[in-house]
């Protein structure tokens, strides 16, 4: 499914799955319900408003969106590049680098499930911003970076925990 400014507001009228969704304009308003999608999680432009977001598969990039819905991923690669999330996060991935400038509203729960080589890298680029608490585990033989290049701020509570060898 390819949502762009042409796809008139869509919303859902009922709990919804689908194999692969790309959101490139428009509002996509959620109305209360679950959106799961099974493989491909492609948000690079518009609003996803109201609701329950649940991303399973290869991929989830969120590039330069506003997500007002609670946000679950369960994914191989993770990408997190300039969004903004008003509601909980949980991301747990195998890997992902990611450009950063992100703003996180409300908790974010980060879970690093990869393998040895394979790592987590927050803000490559730019920095950012977390205005809740960041609860942070990594139960692998991989890393995560929270920044890299650039200062992120941490506005509350940090949280780490780890049940694997990587740091």
């Amino acid at each position: 499914v390819t949502i762009d400014a042409t796809s008139n507001h869509p919303r859902l009228t009922t709990n919804a799955s689908v194999y692969r969704l790309v959101l490139l304009d428009d509002t996509f308003d959620l109305n209360g319900y679950q959106l799961n999608i099974a493989n491909e999680a492609i948000f690079s432009g518009g609003w996803l408003v109201d609701g329950q977001l649940n991303c399973r598969g290869t991929i989830a990039t969120f590039a330069g969106k506003v997500i007002n819905a609670a946000v679950d991923v369960d994914c191989t690669t993770l990408q997190l590049n300039g969004s903004v999330f008003n509601q909980s996060c949980n991301f747990k991935a195998e890997t992902g680098d990611s450009q950063g400038g992100n703003t996180f509203m409300a908790p974010v729960s980060l879970v690093h499930v990869g393998v040895a080589g394979e790592s987590i890298t927050m803000a490559l680029e730019n920095g950012d911003t977390f205005h809740d608490s960041l609860y942070v585990s990594n139960n692998s033989d991989g890393n995560i970076h929270l920044t890299q290049t650039d200062t992120s701020y941490f506005k509350n509570c940090i949280h780490l925990s780890s049940t694997g060898t990587g740091s």
